[in-house]
């Protein structure tokens, strides 16, 4: 939905959509074994994802201490993973998903980037495809439950609001161009 609203391209869209689901599901119904995780990390936030669940369901929302659920200042992604794992189910392929989905983000806000920066749709909309086509932002989301997603994310975010204080803070000069012949 977000590919079709941004590129304004339904069948492009669909492609892209169906490629990015593909991989997922091809490789953890297929090809995943658990061989190809970074171990130890992921199914550290996996477990405190879902001790965060636990808490939220069994102690007062004020009473929740997300640092020490976290253990570590990494607590935004001990929260996506909470958040995934409630959506999805206490599964290694929950993070990956919502990788997916942010994945989608990184390409509507590199979108806005190009856009907001050139006024030109169909560079913007290029530059769109070729980030959610990347391959490296394919592995990375797809088959991988890496924090890699969200730290693009972050930084394609902090980019964007960068470019708006910059272009609404840009000063503008009126030159006027005169003939010779009027000195």
């Amino acid at each position: 939905i977000l590919c079709a609203f941004v590129l304004k391209d339904k069948f492009l869209a669909f492609v892209i959509a169906t490629i990015k689901t593909l991989i997922f599901f091809l490789y953890f119904y297929i090809f995943f074994d658990g061989t190809y995780t970074s171990g130890v990390d992921d199914y550290y936030y996996l477990s405190k994802g879902t001790l965060l669940i636990k808490e939220i369901r069994e102690l007062p929302l004020a009473s929740i201490e997300i640092f020490n659920v976290a253990e570590s200042f990494h607590f935004m992604y001990v929260v996506i993973s909470a958040i995934a794992q409630y959506a999805f189910g206490e599964h290694y392929f929950s993070l990956a998903a919502i990788n997916v989905m942010a994945s989608i983000f990184c390409g509507v806000v590199s979108y806005a980037i190009v856009k907001n920066q050139y006024q030109n749709d169909a560079h913007a909309k290029m530059f769109c495809v070729a980030m959610l086509m990347y391959p490296d932002v394919l592995s990375w989301s797809s088959v991988f439950a890496g924090k890699d997603t969200f730290v693009l994310l972050g930084h394609l975010i902090f980019l964007y609001a960068f470019s708006n204080l910059i272009k609404k803070h840009q000063p503008k000069f009126n030159v006027v161009w005169r003939d010779d012949k009027n000195y």
